[in-house]
C-alpha cells in the first residue's frame, strides 16, 4: 500500500516499527506539515496478509549534484548557478527524510523478497511521476544487510555523509575530558576557563522556545549561510511545532549574553537517545566565547546527568567532531537511473562526488573508528 500522508498511518502501527527513536512519529508529522509545498511524501508499505512487514517514507524533489563539493570547485559552481539555477538539479524518488538519516523499517526475516517488492512499488512510482532517478539517501550502515539487497536491482551503492556518535560511558564531563587525546584537553580546558570567566553568559534548557523564537531562528539563519554545504532551509514555524508536538521530547538548548541569546541548540531526547538537530549561532560574539565548543560541554554534561548512553550530532563540520573523540559511523546512498545505459555512468558519477573527496578529515578518518 501507498500513504500520501503519514495521517493515514495509526501512530501506534508506525511506533511498532520504528520503536525508540528521537525522530519519531510526530518529527516525520512536522516535517511532512513543513515542506508540503517544496516535495511530494510518500509512504510505503509492503505487507504480510494485513500486517505491513516494511515501512519506508519517501519524497520526490529536486537533488543539487554539487551539494558534497567543498572549496574551489564549489564557488563554480555557484557562480555558474546564479545564471543557470537548475543546471546541476536532477528530479529525484527519494527513500528517506529531506532532514535526516534514512530510516525503514522491516519486520521477518525474508528480506530479498522483501527488498524485491520495495524495488518494485518505488519503480512503480517513479514511472508515474516521470522521475528516472531512485535513491535511497544517507542510511546508516546498520541498514546494510537489507539495502545490499537492491544491488541485485542495479542500484549502486554510495558513501554518504557519516553519523557521529558519542557513547555517553562518562562518571563526569571531567572523566570525558581525562579520555581525550593530551593536546585536545588542554586547548579544551582553555576555552572552558575563557567562558567560566564571563559571568554574564548563561544557559538555559527548555522545552520551546517562547519569546525568542525570532531570535533563534535568525542565528539558525545566520549558522545555515556560513556553511558551505547547504541543505533544506527550515522554516521558522518548525521550530514552534516541533516543540508543540514533542513535548519532553524536544530540548532547546540556549545561552544568552546579558539576557540576549546568542546561541541555541534543538536536540531530541528519546530514552537513552540524543540525536542533535540544529544549530544557531550569534557569531558576532561566538569565537570570542568559545560558543559552539561550550555547547557540547553543556549537551554532554546534560547528557550525564539524565542518563543518556548515545549522543548523535550532526552531519558536517567533522573536524572538531573527531578531536572531540566521536564515532565516525559509514552511511550510504543506494542510487540507479532506471536507463540501463545511463545507468552505468551514474555510478561513475557517484563516486566522484562522495563527500571524502572534498573533505580531508573524512579521507583521514577511518570508518566506524573516531
Amino acid at each position: 500500500m501507498i500513504f500520501r500522508s503519514i495521517d493515514e498511518i495509526a501512530p501506534a502501527t508506525w511506533a511498532s516499527i520504528f520503536p525508540s527513536v528521537p525522530e519519531n512519529y510526530a518529527f516525520y508529522k512536522v516535517v511532512e506539515e513543513s515542506f508540503s509545498d517544496e516535495y511530494k511524501f510518500y509512504y510505503l508499505t509492503i505487507c504480510k496478509g494485513s500486517q505491513i512487514i516494511c515501512l519506508v517514507p519517501a519524497f520526490v524533489t529536486e537533488v543539487a549534484l554539487d551539494t558534497t563539493i567543498k572549496g574551489p570547485f564549489k564557488k563554480l559552481t555557484r557562480a555558474i548557478k546564479k545564471r543557470l539555477p537548475h543546471l546541476f538539479n536532477l528530479k529525484v524518488f527519494i527513500c528517506g527524510s529531506p532532514l535526516s538519516g534514512g530510516k525503514l523499517g522491516v519486520i521477518g526475516q525474508d528480506q530479498p523478497e522483501i527488498a524485491r517488492a520495495l524495488n518494485e512499488t518505488i519503480s512503480s512510482l517513479a514511472r508515474q511521476e516521470k522521475i528516472n532517478i531512485l535513491a535511497f539517501k544517507d542510511f546508516h550502515q546498520a541498514y546494510t544487510g537489507f539495502l545490499d539487497n537492491l544491488s541485485t536491482y542495479s542500484f549502486h551503492k554510495i558513501r554518504s555523509f557519516p553519523s557521529v556518535e558519542l557513547k555517553i560511558n562518562f562518571r563526569s564531563f571531567d572523566d570525558y575530558l581525562a579520555s581525550l587525546s593530551k593536546s585536545t584537553r588542554k586547548s579544551l580546558k582553555k576555552k572552558f576557563k575563557e567562558i567560566d570567566d564571563q559571568p554574564l553568559l548563561k544557559v538555559e534548557v527548555q522545552d520551546n522556545l517562547g519569546e525568542l523564537a525570532d531570535d533563534a531562528y535568525q542565528l539558525y539563519l545566520n549558522t545555515l549561510q556560513k556553511s558551505e554545504i547547504q541543505f533544506e532551509v527550515l522554516p521558522r514555524s518548525f521550530f514552534e511545532q516541533i516543540a508543540a508536538r514533542m513535548p519532553g521530547e524536544a530540548k532547546f538548548f540556549l545561552w544568552k549574553l546579558n539576557g540576549k541569546l546568542v546561541a541555541f541548540d534543538l536536540c531530541l531526547v528519546s530514552h537513552n537517545q540524543m540525536v542533535d538537530e540544529y544549530i544557531g549561532l550569534d557569531y558576532s560574539v561566538a569565537y570570542q566565547y568559545h560558543l559552539y565548543f561550550d555547547t557540547y560541554r553543556v549537551i554532554i554534561r546534560w547528557c550525564i546527568e539524565n542518563g543518556i548512553q548515545s549522543y548523535e550530532a550532526g552531519a558536517l563540520n567533522y573536524e572538531p567532531k573527531k578531536r572531540l573523540d566521536f564515532v565516525f559511523t559509514p552511511q550510504y546512498i543506494y542510487a540507479k537511473h532506471r536507463n540501463p545505459v545511463i545507468n552505468i555512468f551514474f555510478g561513475l558519477l557517484g563516486l566522484v562526488l562522495k563527500p571524502e573527496n572534498f573533505d580531508p578529515v573524512l579521507k583521514s578518518v577511518k570508518a566506524g573508528s573516531s
